[in-house]
């Protein structure tokens, strides 16, 4: 089990840089030799998610992003020197290569990144056992000031229903030990011989992580990832978001980004930026495109940057699990009328 590691090995980092010309931001989390988080230019603001790993290229991360319906083909590759950022963005179907630079920033809040990760047999004298795995992974604001507070409750609701103060880290091992306890007990009847023929299918698996997706001096935005497999053919995944009003310390409703007639216009906005993203001409079935029915509904799983409003979707919700995640991004130039005056002020 890793715990609570030490800073080179367990961090997380705002990077300010440009590609080429174009400024950007990403906020990047490691765990060992792995990472995840968000990048998106500035002029945009729309977030791309990214994971990566610093083993195939010596000295070097190599980050893969993660494009609305399209084959993974941007990479970044790059190294940090102290606070320095050097390396390249390229694209491989475009067949183009950028310079990608930059330095790390300090906002407020600041945050810790801590992570654990751990295995556990289900019959420990069995060398062919099945195995339960747990990974938990969540920034954790530095400090105990209100706003950091208020951002711990947020972060720890993810992870447990306990209503608790504790610090991260203590929630994590309650819930890994919780974890394996419920899996043990699940198939504590099951037969020797049936765990021997069919051992996959008692392999148990939990991640989930919390990251920095958006984050400016009024503005704060929280993706968590959670994956789990229980059996069957494949696992279930999918994202919850959460923004925050750091002026007042408060999750931020639809309610409190736009008026009535403004979320009117949510429906036929979505459809046609899915449009735009799964290259749907405006006269075919959003149904070509691979959804279940031919209307995209806003759904309380949304998030806000200072340009932009997204609403995102897990498999099965309005598509197919083949069609995995769907992320429509609107961006706040089509909803300006209609944003809430206090709202504005955040941007």
């Amino acid at each position: 089990m890793t715990f609570t590691l030490p800073a080179q090995i367990s961090w997380y980092k705002c990077i300010s840089g440009k590609i080429d010309k174009h400024p950007v931001i990403m906020h990047l989390h490691k765990q060992q030799h792995q990472y995840s988080g968000y990048y998106y230019y500035q002029s945009t603001q729309q977030p791309v998610y990214f994971s990566g790993e610093d083993t195939s290229v010596a000295g070097k991360i190599k980050l893969y992003a993660f494009l609305p319906n399209r084959e993974t083909d941007e990479n970044l590759v790059f190294s940090i020197s102290d606070k320095s950022v050097t390396g390249e963005w390229s694209n491989t179907s475009l067949k183009k290569k950028l310079n990608f630079s930059g330095s790390e920033i300090i906002q407020q809040p600041a945050w810790d990144y801590v992570f654990t990760s751990a295995t556990s047999p289900l019959r420990a004298k069995n060398n062919d056992s099945p195995v339960a795995s747990y990974e938990a992974a969540a920034v954790w604001p530095k400090g105990n000031s209100a706003q950091a507070q208020f951002i711990k409750q947020k972060i720890a609701a993810w992870f447990t229903k306990e209503n608790t103060k504790e610090d991260i880290g203590k929630i994590f091992l309650k819930e890994k030990k919780r974890f394996f306890d419920n899996y043990k007990k699940e198939y504590s009847d099951v037969s020797d011989d049936d765990l021997k023929q069919y051992s996959y299918s008692y392999n148990m698996d939990q991640t989930q992580e919390v990251n920095v997706v958006f984050q400016s001096p009024k503005l704060l935005t929280l993706g968590s990832y959670f994956y789990a497999y229980t059996g069957g053919a494949h696992g279930n995944h999918g994202y919850n978001y959460v923004s925050i009003d750091l002026s007042k310390n408060r999750q931020l409703t639809i309610d409190d980004v736009l008026t009535k007639d403004g979320q009117k216009k949510l429906q036929p906005l979505l459809e046609k930026y899915f449009r735009k993203s799964y290259g749907l001409k405006s006269t075919e079935a959003l149904s070509k495109g691979g959804l279940f029915e031919n209307k995209i509904e806003p759904n309380d799983n949304f998030y806000v940057t200072a340009k932009g409003i997204c609403f995102d979707y897990q498999p099965y919700e309005i598509g197919p699990y083949a069609m995995g995640e769907i992320s429509i991004f609107i961006p706040f130039t089509e909803l300006s009328p209609w944003l809430k005056p206090e709202f504005k002020k955040l941007l």
